[in-house]
């Protein structure tokens, strides 16, 4: 089987704070986004036998291929085993292909063995521009329902409108349209709904990302 692009490094941390702020500084990545799954759906297998931990994965870069920075907590896993022999390194590369059951397969016809594996209900697709700001983030939720959202950005790779369409196996359930407005001097955030609801957040200015995501309605 032909394999697509390498679609991300990943990197095994202690601190993802102050890896990504580190990694951000050494490769010029401003935005990091973490993925976020649904609670009590996350379902991590280390030699087939369940987990009960929590791994933080947190994405940045520009281009096709991405830094994946990932915490553990909880029971011990793959990266906790990696962590103690190696510390702080690159733990795996991800490529990408379209069938993943063919593509197992393969593998263990070659010798290879899956040690670990998860799934989770959260972000199914997500598209980065040149600049590496998000434009799109496709997600489910506990529901089964898929919520897409679509970003606009201004210069700074912040976002300046996002339009949320969710939708249940096909069919139409609800949209609305984010307009952000930003008041530097100040650190605020103003997010205004479609249906003309408004709320005001507050953002650190030494931050290098502001957190769309905050704004609950």
């Amino acid at each position: 089987m032909k394999y697509g692009k390498i679609n991300h490094v990943g990197i095994v941390a202690k601190d993802w704070n102050e890896a990504t702020d580190r990694y951000g500084k050494l490769f010029g990545i401003k935005h990091w986004y973490e993925i976020v799954t649904d609670e009590g759906t996350f379902d991590l297998k280390y030699h087939g036998e369940k987990k009960d931990c929590k791994v933080r994965i947190f994405y940045g870069g520009k281009g096709t291929t991405k830094l994946e920075i990932i915490e553990t907590q909880g029971e011990k896993n793959i990266y906790d085993y990696f962590y103690e022999k190696r510390g702080e390194a690159a733990h795996h590369l991800m490529y990408m292909t379209k069938d993943l059951d063919r593509t197992i397969k393969e593998f263990s016809e070659n010798g290879y063995k899956v040690f670990q594996s998860s799934s989770f209900k959260g972000v199914t697709e997500y598209k980065y521009d040149e600049r590496g700001a998000l434009i799109k983030l496709v997600s489910t939720d506990s529901y089964g329902s898929t919520i897409e959202k679509e970003y606009k950005n201004d210069a700074y790779g912040n976002p300046v409108e996002i339009k949320e369409t969710k939708t249940s196996n096909g069919d139409f359930v609800s949209s609305y349209s984010y307009t952000y407005s930003y008041e530097y001097e100040t650190a605020k955030i103003s997010v205004t709904r479609s249906d003309g609801d408004k709320k005001i957040y507050e953002y650190q200015k030494n931050k290098s990302i502001l957190m769309p995501e905050s704004a609950e309605f």
